[in-house]
């Protein structure tokens, strides 16, 4: 099962994790909407600095039950459709979701960050 995290910061951010068997394991938040695997976001948990960003509100757990947002009110799904810049993830929400405008909302954003800003805007 996968959560949704929200990186409210405009960098990337690492997370390492230590494995029970030695090496590490890394957890990577883009800014915007990143689906997490709930057992490594529980890890992450452990970390003193993340949990430090979750209590300052740089990241926000937006989905603990699953990585979809089916659950969410419209509005706020086409909120999180339009910070999202993960390409499988919206793939994944569009072949779930049944409402029209988020729908919508969902082909804009794979249109806008398969082809860059630049070129969507000289195309409108």
């Amino acid at each position: 099962m996968k959560v949704l995290i929200r990186n409210n910061t405009l960098s990337v951010h690492g997370i390492v994790l230590p494995r029970p068997n030695g090496g590490m394991d890394y957890v990577t938040l883009l800014p915007g909407v990143n689906d997490v695997e709930s057992e490594q976001w529980a890890e992450c948990m452990k970390n003193g600095a993340v949990t430090d960003r979750v209590e300052a509100r740089l990241y926000d757990v937006v989905s603990s039950e699953d990585a979809s947002i089916s659950g969410v009110k419209e509005k706020a799904a086409i909120a999180l459709v339009g910070e999202t810049v993960i390409e499988s993830l919206l793939l994944a929400w569009q072949k779930a979701e049944k409402r029209p405008r988020v729908r919508a909302a969902i082909k804009a954003q794979l249109a806008l960050i398969s082809v860059g800003p630049e070129k969507s805007e000289k195309e409108v």
